[in-house]
């Protein structure tokens, strides 16, 4: 279960409000909610601020893909 979902439920909040909230589709949430599609940035962000940071954008990158940059310090 992502995040979001627990978010969601622990905070009693609907689908559909919660996607009125970040201003998309109440369809998005739930293809978030299965793991269906990922956010774009944007709506990522979207839903760190609505949720004060208890989701963060940074949670929806796959964890394969967070290693450090190639020749980064």
């Amino acid at each position: 279960m992502h995040i979001l979902a627990s978010y969601l439920t622990i905070h009693g909040i609907s689908q559909r409000a919660f996607a009125r909230a970040v201003n998309v589709d109440p369809s998005m949430i739930s293809r978030l909610l299965r793991g269906a599609v990922r956010p774009g940035l944007e709506l990522a962000v979207a839903i760190e601020r609505e949720t004060r940071g208890a989701v963060l954008a940074s949670s929806w990158i796959p964890e394969n893909q967070l290693g450090t940059k190639e020749g980064a310090a």
